[in-house]
């Protein structure tokens, strides 16, 4: 780490960096070269099906053929990579080093080392973790007041971890229950399972219904004036979590081609869609589209609170009527097509599984006559979520508020990831490695990387810069890091039977919590004084609670444990541990910083560990790991730790080489039949049939 004016001044120095491109390049004729060679190959004919790829062979893992204009190392794709994936910091620079390693291992056998690397990831406990509450996120499951819904969603159990669930669910119509070892399940099992089964389609289909058991409530108003502000509540979350569009926004932009937006001079387009007329085929008409049509589905009169259960529910989750009778309000809906009169969210779930299961394994092919609007409705949701991964991975989506992108390079970037999205079977797995792996988040660090972007991440911008990518971290990965970097537990998704412990720093740092406070990602002080105040001690939170059981330790007190055990260690070890640890940095700065952190720390850096007095030194180790979790190197979202930190003496035992190694190889390494892999202290040793 360097000294403490390093820190402070490091946002200064990124944005300063992005300040000094030269705005007159050419960057909008770079885009258009580059949209040029993101273009997606042809999509197979309507009547030929293509297999969704098994994505087992490392070709099917090919880098795009773009190239970054400053690429960054394999150690910061690594970085990169694991905070996307897995939803935390690399445990210290061993862990970087470790995968730079595999991937200069695999390239040099000819295999696409970054892609493996990153599917590897996409495996285990943490890649659940991190993806369940992501998963909670963009479909925007509400977790406070009488919308949300904590016994359908809060609670998996061990259907979870069973892809049996998911793959009923996509093969059946809801009418269908599935074989008892499939039962009880709840729609926190459904989105464990479908991540296991690698298909997000299921989630999506049965959210759909389950979602429209809760709309908002309401008193001392008629009866109809409910239910349509009920169908409006539902309907414009539906087009958050699903569509990214917003009914009011299509006159004016339905990509239609025929608005003020557009233009025959690429240098005035302002509108690129995806797939021009998507609107069209699934409102019916842009200009005529109206709440009393596009909502219609989302009725809750007649259809909410009845005894069926879509699948073969558990009980815990809202019962529907099977059949409901005549829509009390009257509407003809029309959403993907026209739906039946009477239509409810089960007559939408029916339209959306027909145009998922009519892109899967072909792209974004919308196919002719009747079955256009409901693949329509599916590519607009298939885009979406291909928008979402992209803004998880680089902090910015591809498109405007408006849901369409801006310029040509956003465009031909979105259309790729979204068909191959649909492409391999609605694979998360695969639409991560396309995200990780994509030339143009291939940056280098801000201060060493000039060459000027196109208008990628600030699309109002002439150029773009690697600068552009810096921004706070988004709210939960910044809590789940520090919990995993000290070994606390990481808070619940859901609140706790009586309240998070801690809500008010969900709000200040602009978490999800409801659609009434859908959050934000602003950089404000009352984010940073929050956060301070609740990790700035380097203390457990306790944001789970009080601890349920005695006997557990930290990172914190695991590294004073072996540090007794090795009297020969100094406090400069385990401030370096702790910096290793928290922000993979190897640096203390110069004499004046030093002399700033004995201070306090509460002890000279050259004193050995085993002669302080525990809980001072304890205590001064504690206040440390604080000013790191505080500092802009952990709360930034965007900077890659650097090449060069090097290992501590003293870690912790999951965070050794080998130990890393034994948890990362068989999931990077282990699918390749034709590679033998051999873990030890210095890394890992890979051998195939044609070594000597």
């Amino acid at each position: 780490m360097g000294e403490r004016g390093d820190l402070d001044a490091l946002p200064r120095r990124a944005s300063s960096a992005a300040r000094e491109h030269n705005a007159a390049t050419t960057a909008f004729a770079l885009s258009l070269a580059l949209a040029s060679a993101c273009a997606a190959p042809p999509e197979a004919p309507a009547d030929e099906p293509a297999a969704a790829p098994a994505l087992e062979s490392p070709d099917d893992l090919a880098d795009p053929p773009l190239r970054s204009p400053c690429p960054g190392s394999d150690q910061a794709f690594a970085a990169r990579a694991i905070r996307l994936i897995q939803g935390r910091r690399p445990t210290g620079v061993r862990e970087t080093r470790l995968l730079a390693a595999i991937i200069a291992e695999l390239d040099a056998r000819g295999l696409p080392g970054r892609a493996l690397v990153a599917r590897g990831l996409a495996d285990g406990p943490r890649y659940r973790a991190r993806w369940r509450g992501a998963l909670l996120d963009l479909l925007r499951v509400p977790r406070l007041g009488a919308s949300a819904d904590l016994a359908c969603y809060g609670h998996p159990g061990p259907l979870a971890a069973d892809p049996g669930l998911a793959a009923f669910v996509r093969d059946h119509p809801p009418g269908d229950a599935p074989p008892p070892a499939l039962r009880p399940w709840t729609m926190a099992d459904l989105i464990g399972s479908s991540l296991a089964l690698d298909d997000l389609s299921p989630l999506l289909r049965a959210h759909l219904i389950v979602r429209a058991a809760r709309p908002l409530g309401g008193n001392n108003v008629a009866a109809d004036d409910l239910e349509r502000a009920r169908r409006v509540f539902l309907g414009r979350g539906f087009e958050a979590a699903y569509l990214g569009r917003r009914l009011e926004c299509l006159g004016c932009h339905h990509g239609g081609g025929d608005t003020p937006l557009d233009s025959d001079d690429p240098a005035l387009d302002r509108t690129w869609p995806v797939l021009p007329g998507l609107e069209a085929l699934v409102f019916g008409s842009t200009w005529e589209a109206d709440e009393r049509s596009a909502f219609a589905a989302f009725r809750h009169d007649g259809f909410a609170d009845g005894p069926w259960r879509p699948w073969g529910a558990s009980d815990a989750c809202p019962g529907f009527v099977e059949r409901p009778g005549p829509d009390p309000l009257g509407d003809a809906g029309h959403l993907g097509g026209p739906l039946p009169p009477g239509a409810s969210a089960r007559d939408l779930e029916a339209t959306l599984a027909r145009g998922l299961e009519g892109l899967r394994g072909r792209g974004l092919d919308l196919g002719v006559d009747d079955q256009r609007p409901p693949r329509a409705l599916a590519a607009l949701v298939t885009i979406h979520l291909a928008d979402a991964i992209w803004r998880e991975a680089s902090g910015q989506p591809l498109t405007m508020p408006h849901g369409q992108p801006r310029g040509p390079l956003q465009r031909a970037i979105l259309e790729g990831l979204a068909r191959r999205f649909a492409a391999s079977g609605f694979s998360l797995r695969d639409l991560l490695v396309s995200v990780a792996t994509h030339p143009l988040l291939d940056l280098d660090a801000p201060d060493a990387c000039s060459a000027p972007l196109p208008p990628i991440f600030a699309p109002f911008a002439d150029a773009n810069h690697a600068g552009d990518l810096l921004r706070r971290e988004e709210p939960w990965l910044l809590i789940d890091g520090a919990a995993i970097a000290l070994g606390w537990p990481t808070m619940e998704r859901f609140p706790l039977p009586h309240g998070w412990t801690d809500e008010e720093l969900l709000r200040a740092l602009g978490a999800f919590l409801d659609e009434s406070e859908p959050g934000h990602r602003g950089l404000d002080v009352v984010a940073a004084l929050a956060w301070e105040a609740s990790v700035g001690a380097g203390v457990d939170p306790r944001w789970l609670g009080p601890p349920t059981r005695d006997g557990d330790e930290d990172v914190i007190a695991e590294l004073l444990r072996l540090a007794r055990a090795a009297p020969e260690l100094r406090v400069e070890d385990a401030l370096l541990a702790i910096s290793d640890r928290v922000i993979q940095e190897s640096e203390l700065g110069d004499a004046e910083a030093r002399a700033a952190l004995a201070a306090l720390v509460g002890a000279p850096l050259e004193a050995r560990l085993a002669e302080l007095d525990a809980d001072a030194l304890e205590a001064g180790l504690r206040r440390y790991a604080g000013l790191l979790l505080a500092s802009p190197q952990f709360t930034l979202a965007g900077l890659s730790p650097p090449d060069d930190a090097t290992p501590p003496r003293l870690v912790v035992d999951d965070a050794t080489t080998r130990a890393l190694c034994e948890a990362l190889a068989p999931a990077i390494v282990g699918p390749i039949a034709a590679v033998e892999w051999r873990c030890d202290d210095d890394g890992i040793t890979l051998t195939g049939p044609d070594d000597p």
